[in-house]
């Protein structure tokens, strides 16, 4: 312990050992083998009765195990208020194999429907298995977030066919898999599942034909590897996004097929920059070293920069061939033999974490200094000063930078006058473990004191099922949603579950930020995504420690904020003046998910190119 290590912290470690010791107790318990009654539960609209009707029948007819009858549960359970009716639903959920979804316009209009998927995907939370079996039938034009991260069998291109292979894959699967399905002893468990490919593939589905000749090569090639190849891996009921995240962390080797098609794929870019990040991570490591393959088919001229790498391979699409997939498949051969070899370590190189700390350092520079120079002019308060007062003096007086910097929201460069994006009330969900509560209520007091018309909702990890019907709800409508990130946020299979969900909806929203996430404390090293998520503000930073003074600013701040580090405090005050920024759209930037280390590199590079210059101007 330090200076910077208050009791919050130690409590935060004390229950860390606590869970360690829970999950450790648990694993040891023999498994629970569940006890069913169904093997099927038949979720649909009543509008959608001849659906669900045609879905039995070929259910009936796929059903090939001759030892016992199917049963399936198809009769419609509605909302009741005379009776329980979320554990009447639970109940019946939780004694069935699988959970077949008709998904339609109807099924979305039906509020007993939206609680039946919410209700089997608490219970998914339970099994080893994936429960869900989404079948898409007629396009949905707003499908929410929590349904589309769920890997669907999409039937919408000659229904009756697509219903009848999709059906026959469900029917086979069950009767492969009865005897291996077990329920969870803790959730963590599912949150802490791990992978292990020889090789990931990464490539964009318009060029399936490429991807396809290279891992049927390298089948050939070597016919014991072990494969992520999404069309293959990625089975129905899956949270897709989070396993292809997780399966390239737990991946030794990923061979990129870039192409035009490829670049603009915001999904392969997240791949390719995670592979970077592996690449950077495990190259101090002596063993699970990481090596990252690219190919460009077609045209370099037609490749961004940001895609090609030193070593890529390049090759004309006129030209791709079994000799080229052979080429590129037993150098990757070679490079997974080379991980038994030891290298010679560089102690001066980078790790990942001083890259990105570097990073955070340069961005926060940016908005912080304005906001500390000012909180260090701010007069003295006595000791009877109000926690409303002080915190108004700290945030909100009028030559304060966020003051001026609110003011300019309201008004263009020409002078007149403009709608003010915060004059309507915004919604805001803060997300956080139960053990950061008490800095998610300093957030949203800080956000309040900054702008009044803001609507915070606390969306912390729930105690029950029943506390999760209606957080999808409100996280699929949030204006943005402020992420305070610790080692037992990461345990919560649920807490993660909604993470994604705003990353899915900050993917499909570059333009403005709905997903901004602080860290708390030191996050684990595995899987690497949660390190590489576009995150400008950590509490575990010591740069931060040289923004203030040990006179009356440390002490006016600490009593606004009793318990906590100056660290801390200059790390949440800062953020919520970026918050406040982007809920006005000061900020003409795109919002990536994951950072990239090449473009980190290469704006490394053009500040000092543009320091160089400053100095080569003052000395002239």
């Amino acid at each position: 312990p330090d200076d910077y290590a208050p009791i919050a912290y130690r409590l935060q470690f004390f229950d860390l050992l606590i869970d360690q010791h829970i999950i450790r107790s648990n694993l040891m318990k023999k498994p629970s083998i569940p006890v069913f009654e169904y093997d099927f539960y038949v979720s649909y609209s009543p509008q959608d009765i001849s659906f669900a009707d045609n879905v039995k029948d070929k259910l009936e007819k796929s059903w090939s195990d001759n030892r016992k009858a199917l049963r399936i549960h198809t009769r419609f359970q509605d909302i009741n208020p005379d009776i329980s009716w979320q554990d009447t639903i639970y109940d019946t959920i939780s004694k069935s194999v699988r959970v077949i979804i008709i998904l339609t316009p109807s099924y979305l209009q039906c509020s007993a429907c939206k609680e039946q998927f919410n209700i089997a995907l608490c219970v998914n939370q339970k099994s080893k298995w994936n429960l869900l079996a989404p079948l898409y039938i007629i396009n949905i034009p707003d499908l929410p977030t929590y349904i589309t991260l769920v890997q669907y069998i999409d039937c919408r291109k000659d229904i009756d066919s697509s219903l009848s292979t999709a059906i026959t894959q469900c029917c086979q699967w069950q009767q492969q898999s009865e005897d291996k399905l077990e329920l969870i002893n803790d959730p963590s468990e599912k949150a802490a599942v791990k992978y292990n490919y020889d090789l990931f593939v990464s490539y964009c589905h318009e060029n399936s034909d490429y991807a396809q000749a290279m891992v049927k090569m390298m089948k050939i090639v070597d016919e014991e590897a072990n494969i992520f190849f999404d069309i293959q891996q990625l089975k129905t009921g899956t949270t897709w996004q989070k396993e292809l995240y997780e399966a390239i962390d737990g991946s030794q080797s990923l061979l990129a097929i870039v192409t035009p098609s490829y670049t603009k794929s915001k999904v392969c870019y997240e791949e390719f920059s995670l592979a970077l990040a592996l690449e950077l991570e495990r190259s101090v490591h002596e063993q699970n070293r990481f090596h990252f393959a690219s190919v460009i088919i077609g045209n370099p001229d037609d490749i961004p920069s940001l895609f090609k790498r030193p070593s890529t391979a390049i090759c004309e699409e006129s030209k791709f061939s079994t000799t080229f997939a052979r080429k590129i498949c037993l150098g990757l051969q070679v490079q997974q033999h080379l991980q038994d070899f030891p290298i010679k370590k560089d102690v001066h190189a980078q790790t990942l974490d001083d890259v990105l700390t570097k990073w955070r350092k340069s961005e926060v520079t940016k908005i912080s200094k304005e906001i500390i120079a000012e909180l260090e002019k701010m007069p003295k308060y006595g000791s009877s000063s109000s926690k409303k007062t002080i915190m108004k003096g700290l945030l909100c007086t009028k030559q304060s930078p966020i003051a001026s910097s609110i003011s300019k929201f309201s008004s263009s460069s020409s002078g007149e006058t403009k709608a003010n994006p915060l004059q309507k009330s915004v919604h805001i969900a803060i997300m956080n473990a139960q053990s950061e509560q008490d800095l998610a209520l300093t957030v949203k007091d800080i956000l309040l004191q900054l702008r009044s018309k803001i609507s915070i909702t606390l969306v912390q990890e729930p105690k029950i099922e029943e506390q999760t019907h209606h957080r999808l709800k409100i996280l699929d409508e949030v204006d943005m949603a402020v992420i305070l990130l610790s080692p037992r946020y990461l345990q919560s299979p649920k807490l993660v579950e909604e993470l994604h969900m705003m990353l899915f909806r900050q993917r499909t929203n570059p333009q403005r930020c709905v997903f901004f996430p602080i860290i708390i404390y030191e996050l684990p090293k595995e899987p690497i995504y949660f390190r590489l998520l576009n995150c400008r503000y950590s509490c575990i930073d010591a740069f931060w420690d040289k923004f203030h003074d040990k006179g009356r600013l440390r002490s006016s701040i600490n009593r606004v904020f009793r318990g906590m580090t100056m660290r801390n405090h200059l790390v949440l005050i800062c953020a919520c003046f970026h918050i406040i920024r982007f809920l006005a759209n000061d900020a003409q930037e795109t919002f990536d998910i994951l950072l990239n280390m090449d473009k980190i590199n290469n704006y490394e590079e053009d500040i000092k190119a543009t320091e160089t210059k400053l100095q080569q101007a003052k000395i002239t």
